[in-house]
């Protein structure tokens, strides 16, 4: 059933098609869109048919049958192709509604319409066509509605996900919808995109945590934008500045005994893109500075060693005189490393130093693990975020965006070219943030040139003064080896004749490792008997070999008691001076034969490395005296 008619004539049009004044509205509703969350209303659709009849008339005169059918359908034609088209002007007024006029003036459809949804054709006669046409066209119903350049929709989604230390990762989702048309019925451009207020709905970083920008996608009309953006929270300690994220480790490991230890600080830097590596470098050497100053002031010679109540006090005399003395770190190992020369810029660098005279619960307690890191090698979040707030923001490094004219409506009319994103005018590349300004500044980063090697050479020497002579040894071993020749000789006499070989004897088998069974009550030698080698004749007696000669042995001179000491030593800036034995248990030896001592610098860093081997040989003599009790271990002087 039509809808009542006012009192005026309906007047519809639709692009260029006018429906006739005898045409009807045949339904009309209006349906209220929600938005995702089902909160407000954006824009309501207004569903409206329409319904008119057809038939040929030229000025009022009657044609022939022929020419009518070819007149209505042109007409019929043509209406169908304008009607069919979305985004064009629609008017429709004196039906209740008011002046209802979209796509001309300030009110527009806001999703790509009106569009068009049913067009009904129906013969009458021959001659005359109905044609329905139902139309929806979406608009907002607010009196201060705007109708493009915003946004229509925006709708979010928070999830927070704690681990077992509980440390929170905040999930930001959602999407946001913009109202848009075409600007005429033929344009195929585009006048917005939802590309453009990505920054509107970007949310400021979460202090403490670190922002994953996530995804962004534009969807096919480009009027909605998905994202999804990720910030986890950070440990305490922040990268430093120009660097994305950062991995370190510091270890102390001893080296031979409890006493004797290696320290080494690595750490690995993605740096920040188009940031230089001295930033890495800067923060690694500040870190090692600050670490290393805390075990110099904290850490003293003979901590954790209680040494006054053993038989080695009075020998470790050098050593004990240097308590309570700060350690001295030597630099023995150093490295730099570029891990992926064709992908992200990252530094992996290590610094690896010796010390002793420690014990081991002293380094626990005094050494530079587990404390804060200083403001030079990261630590503040504020100024992390600050300059990585860029890279980490909804553009990131490429600033990429998407323009409306990098898009055409493509379809089978008007022959259209494709355009695509990235070409041309409108170019998506942006600017790339600016990277950071090259580190500088005074203190020990402003000290050296040489690009970054002499940078890293140099703090390292200046952090790290040459070591003490009692702070300088880095190995030291010393072994003594107690031999004596007893004076006793072998006398052995000859035969009158040469001596035949038992054949027996020689087809014998000596296992010394086997145990043979017992035989005959006997247990049998895994050795063949010592007479067995001599044939004398049947049943051992007489025979051709009576006279075989004798074995015994003869103190031929007094008993001699030898030491012989062999050991190496490496040392930092110093000559190692040839050890010697002074006294052993109160006798004092003499050496003999060739002693060998030898030394020469083996690695030349901060601080010549010298290495020394000896071997020497003593002996005890009537003037010296000979050792009473064993003989003990030899002292060194330093801690091994």
């Amino acid at each position: 059933m039509a809808l009542e008619r006012f009192g005026d004539p309906m007047h519809a049009q639709y692009g260029s098609h006018v429906f006739s004044a005898a045409a009807e509205t045949t339904d009309l509703r209006i349906t209220p869109t929600y938005d995702a969350a089902g909160r407000t209303v954006p824009y309501s659709v207004y569903s409206i048919t329409i319904r008119e009849y057809i038939s040929p008339s030229i000025g009022g005169i009657a044609v022939a049958p022929t020419s009518a059918q070819i007149l209505t359908a042109a007409a019929v034609k043509s209406a169908i192709a304008t009607l069919s088209k979305n985004g064009d002007v629609f008017r429709y007024q004196s039906r209740g509604l008011g002046d209802l006029t979209i796509n001309t003036g300030a009110t527009t459809d806001v999703v790509w319409g009106p569009k068009p949804r049913v067009i009904g054709v129906k013969l009458h006669g021959g001659l005359t066509v109905e044609l329905t046409w139902t139309v929806e066209v979406a608009i907002p119903n607010c009196a201060d509605a705007v109708f493009k350049f915003a946004l229509m929709e925006f709708n979010f989604k928070l999830s927070f996900d704690k681990d077992r230390q509980g440390y929170t990762t905040r999930v930001y989702s959602g999407f946001l919808r913009i109202p848009q048309t075409k600007r005429s019925v033929g344009d195929r451009t585009l006048s917005d995109s939802a590309d453009a207020y990505l920054e509107k709905i970007y949310p400021p970083m979460l202090p403490g945590f670190r922002r994953i920008p996530g995804s962004w996608v534009l969807s096919e009309d480009r009027c909605r934008g998905d994202f999804t953006i990720t910030d986890e929270e950070m440990p305490p300690t922040a990268p430093p500045v120009g660097c994305i994220e950062v991995e370190s480790n510091h270890v102390y490991h001893t080296t031979g005994s409890l006493a004797k230890w290696g320290v080494t600080l690595s750490a690995k830097y993605d740096i920040q893109r188009g940031a230089s590596p001295v930033f890495a470098v800067q923060a690694f050497l500040a870190l090692l500075s600050a670490r290393m100053a805390t075990d110099v002031a904290g850490m003293k010679v003979g901590d954790g060693l209680d040494l006054s109540g053993t038989d080695l006090a009075p020998k470790l005399k050098p050593f004990l005189d240097n308590k309570s003395k700060p350690i001295s770190l030597i630099p023995v190992a150093a490295s730099a490393s570029e891990p992926n020369i064709y992908g992200r810029t990252q530094a992996q660098l290590s610094v690896t130093l010796a010390f002793a005279g420690v014990g081991f619960g002293a380094v626990f307690a005094k050494s530079s693990l587990w404390t804060s890191v200083p403001a030079a090698a990261g630590g503040v979040w504020k100024d992390w975020a600050l300059n990585v707030g860029t890279l980490l923001g909804p553009r990131g490094y490429a600033q990429l965006v998407f323009r409306p004219n990098e898009d055409s409506i493509v379809d089978l009319c008007g022959r259209t070219s494709a355009a695509t994103p990235g070409g041309g005018a409108g170019s998506t590349i942006g600017a790339p943030p600016a990277a950071p300004p090259s580190p500088g500044g005074g203190g020990i980063f402003g000290l050296f040139g040489g690009g970054l090697s002499g940078l890293l050479s140099g703090a390292i020497g200046s952090l790290f003064p040459p070591p003490t002579p009692a702070t300088s040894w880095l190995h030291y071993k010393c072994d003594a080896t107690v031999h004596a020749d007893t004076g006793r000789v072998v006398v052995t006499t000859l035969p009158n004749s040469p001596i035949v070989p038992s054949p027996q004897t020689q087809t014998a088998v000596w296992d010394v490792f086997n145990t043979l069974p017992v035989v005959d009550g006997q247990s049998a030698s895994a050795f063949p008997p010592l007479a067995g080698i001599i044939d004398q004749g049947p049943g051992g007696q007489g025979g051709s070999q009576s006279d075989v000669g004798t074995v015994t042995t003869q103190q031929r001179t007094r008993p001699k008691l030898y030491v012989t000491i062999t050991g190496q030593a490496l040392r930092a800036g110093f000559p190692i001076p040839m050890p010697e034995v002074v006294s052993i248990n109160g006798a004092a030896p003499t050496l003999i034969g060739r002693p060998y001592f030898a030394q020469a610098i083996v690695a030349n860093g901060l601080t010549p490395i010298v290495r020394a081997d000896w071997s020497y040989t003593y002996l005890f003599t009537d003037d010296g005296g000979l050792p009473s009790g064993p003989v003990p271990v030899v002292p060194t002087g330093f801690l091994t």
